[in-house]
Parts: C-alpha cells; sequence; structure tokens
C-alpha cells in the first residue's frame, strides 16, 4: 500500500544516511539531507493519518534517525494525533518504535489533546507500554530505550 511504500523510503533513507556515515561520508551532503528530511516530514505530515500503526511507527523511526532539528509543532501535532488513534491496535514492535521515535525526534509527550495531562501523548503513550510490558521482547525494550 502506499503508506507502507512510503514508511520504507523513510526507513530506506534512514538507512542510506547511517552507511553514508559509517563509509566517512555525508559531511559535505549535509545540506542535501536536511532539505530531504524537511520534504519527508511535508509529505509524511499530510499522509499521517491515513497510515497504520507500522506505517506510522516506521516514519517516526525512520525519521528519527535522519539528521535535522525538531520537527515543526504541526507535524507534531499530526503525529499524536495519528498515533493516539492507533495505540490501542499498536503490536509490540510497533509501540516500541513510536515510544523511541518520539523521544529522538523531541515530540512533546505532554500535548494534551484534552487539555490535562491524563490525555497527553507521553501519558497514554507510557500507559501502553506499561500495560503491555510482558509482551515486549529484547530487541523491543531496546527500541524503547528500556532495556
Amino acid at each position: 500500500s502506499n503508506e507502507h511504500d512510503l514508511a520504507n523510503l523513510v526507513l530506506g533513507s534512514a538507512r542510506l544516511y547511517t552507511l553514508m556515515q559509517q563509509a566517512g561520508g555525508g559531511a559535505e551532503q549535509a545540506g542535501m539531507w536536511l532539505e530531504w528530511r524537511a520534504q519527508l516530514l511535508r509529505v509524511t505530515q499530510a499522509r499521517m493519518g491515513s497510515c497504520g500503526p507500522q506505517a506510522l511507527a516506521n516514519i517516526a523511526h525512520g525519521l528519527s534517525q535522519l539528521p535535522g532539528p525538531q520537527p515543526d509543532p504541526s507535524w507534531q501535532h499530526a503525529f499524536t494525533v495519528a498515533a493516539q488513534q492507533l495505540l490501542p491496535a499498536c503490536r509490540p514492535q510497533a509501540l516500541a518504535l513510536l515510544a523511541g521515535a518520539t523521544v529522538r525526534l523531541g515530540i512533546s509527550v505532554s500535548e494534551a489533546s484534552s487539555g490535562h495531562q491524563q490525555g497527553s501523548w507521553g501519558w497514554l503513550l507510557l500507559g501502553q507500554v506499561r500495560s503491555r510490558l510482558l509482551e515486549f521482547g529484547p530487541d523491543d525494550l531496546a527500541d524503547v530505550g528500556l532495556a
């Protein structure tokens, strides 16, 4: 589907960036990577609402691996709204990727959709992780950052 193609594009970009960094290159292309990430942020913001849990998790994870500043507040809001709707359907791997990417992207965990702390993204995410911790494998825990 289109969401998975988009997620694969973002993940592939992150892998390519990592390989270039490991090969000792990339410094001269820093501007290109910043612009590419900015384009990915624009495209993903427009398409987040149609993503399933794994595609959204992969997009967030991939974007968190690319260099650049914290996503702007409108991207963060679109992400948290889409992710909140998908949390109950997330498998442990997707939940772990969402949690790790939230931290690495610097997404506000206190943004409250309902106006109080219990409605914040961080509170909801922590509640899901805590209630489903026994379902997590070692790799999932590493993605969350709890290992």
